[in-house]
């Protein structure tokens, strides 16, 4: 597999040399004007009743929002009725990931929800919204052995999400959030390195779509609230030096941290590793040589938010990577 994913890495030459020269990053924390207006989206197609609002959250649950005093929600001080849809877009211009490079799309987000007759999805687009499919969740496949799929005319590996795993299924396919989670929930919608690129026409925009939906029979709720959305690329080697094994291999508990996490590795030998904290912005804020299958991290003095952890065995090269959240 190593051998193919070099090949495949040559033939893509032209790809990898011809990306964007720096990281594409932002945050849309709904406090600064220029993000929402180059990345966030929505109208009277997506929205015919004005259901989503930029603005103070004034609810119950959604009193307030994560960071600053700003946030997006189905209306800032009513509750959501029934027998609606309403979306929101979210644009990611110039998206061009390849077999060394993947990429994070974070949030944080709260959502009460009448439990058999209102969801909330997320769907992608490679098109610039012509086709829209439902952001399915994650398995627990190794990023070099994600397989790319042919759609809308384009060669890529869909996007998945990571941590709050939308389980239910509604009638368009979609898979699907619903009931209640009352406190903030730091969640992730991830886009792997795979063997194509993740989009083969860099100048269709690479967008995703968050929908609430009730049926009419559904009872008033609080809806949706999302704050700080982020984006930012990461770099892993697939075929070189380093060997990028099954994350189900490594454990951290607990996840969400506090003021330590422990970091173990299952069905590998004891050894010398080498542990590396960064954070989404490929900014490295840890790193820490330990002996054996385990180790424990404190993670006192990092800001709340989301970290890639990657372990790498010091003689034999593999790496093992997943995400930790610090609350």
């Amino acid at each position: 597999m190593k051998s193919t994913c070099t090949f495949l890495a040559l033939l893509l030459a032209w790809a990898i040399n011809g990306k964007a020269q720096s990281n594409m990053n932002f945050l849309v924390n709904f406090e600064d004007s220029a993000a929402i207006d180059q990345h966030y989206y929505t109208d009277s197609l997506l929205d015919s009743a004005g259901i989503w609002q930029i603005g103070t959250p004034r609810k119950v649950i959604f009193n307030s929002a994560f960071s600053g005093t700003h946030a997006t929600l189905t209306l800032t001080d009513s509750l959501v009725p029934g027998g609606i849809k309403a979306s929101f877009i979210i644009t990611l211009p110039g998206v061009y990931l390849d077999i060394q490079t993947g990429g994070y799309l974070t949030f944080r987000h709260k959502y009460d929800l009448d439990s058999a007759y209102g969801v909330a999805y997320a769907e992608f687009s490679v098109d610039s919204g012509v086709h829209w499919h439902s952001v399915r969740p994650v398995d627990e496949r190794h990023d070099c052995e994600f397989y790319t799929t042919f759609l809308d005319g384009q060669q890529f590996y869909p996007p998945t999400w990571w941590d709050d795993l939308p389980r239910h299924m509604n009638s368009d396919s979609n898979y699907c959030l619903s009931g209640r989670r009352s406190n903030w929930v730091s969640d992730t919608i991830g886009f792997a390195p795979s063997w194509f690129a993740v989009k083969t026409d860099q100048w269709t925009s690479f967008m995703l779509r968050f929908t609430i939906k009730t049926d009419s029979a559904a009872a008033p709720s609080e809806g949706w609230l999302i704050d700080d959305i982020g984006f930012s690329y990461y770099s892993i080697f697939c075929g070189g030096a380093i060997n990028e094994i099954n994350s189900s291999h490594l454990h951290i508990s607990p996840n969400p941290a506090s003021s330590a996490f422990q970091i173990a590795l299952t069905d590998q030998a004891p050894g010398d590793y080498t542990m590396t904290l960064t954070d989404l912005m490929g900014r490295e804020m840890m790193q820490q040589h330990f002996t054996g299958a385990e180790v424990m991290v404190r993670s006192t003095g990092l800001a709340p938010g989301s970290y890639l952890v990657r372990v790498v065995n010091e003689k034999t090269g593999d790496s093992f990577s997943k995400r930790v959240v610090i609350d």
